[in-house]
């Protein structure tokens, strides 16, 4: 009965042992294609930056020229029509200064934002 148990414990662990050398040939060979499958991953991810950078700058300038142009133009009309209620305030009169300032700032803010066009026409060109 030792002998059989002694051969029964043998056997058992001999085929263990190949069942861990499979094992372990599996994990290396799957080793090896996650590496090739991560590199691989790391170049797509690298594909995409790469196309991202060229396309964002052209996008994030015209965003930025646009909101540039509006803030131009509402402060512009914001200083008029602040310069227009005091002066209205100081003198006492309703909305003569009001009215007239507040012309004048559309109008400065309108030629600010013509002349941030043209430059940013020039810099394109």
């Amino acid at each position: 009965m030792y002998v059989t148990l002694k051969l029964g414990l043998t056997r058992l662990a001999c085929v263990y042992n190949v069942h861990l050398v499979r094992n372990i040939k599996k994990l290396t060979m799957n080793e090896f294609s996650k590496k090739e499958n991560l590199d691989q991953l790391d170049r797509k991810i690298e594909e995409f930056k790469s196309r991202k950078k060229e396309n964002r700058p052209k996008r994030l300038k015209v965003q930025n020229d646009g909101w540039r142009m509006v803030i131009e133009l509402v402060t512009g009309m914001v200083l008029g029509v602040s310069l227009g209620m005091a002066l209205d305030y100081i003198v006492g009169s309703e909305p003569i200064f009001l009215i007239v300032f507040s012309l004048l700032g559309f109008m400065a803010g309108v030629k600010t934002m013509i002349s941030t066009a043209k430059k940013m026409n020039e810099t394109n060109n």
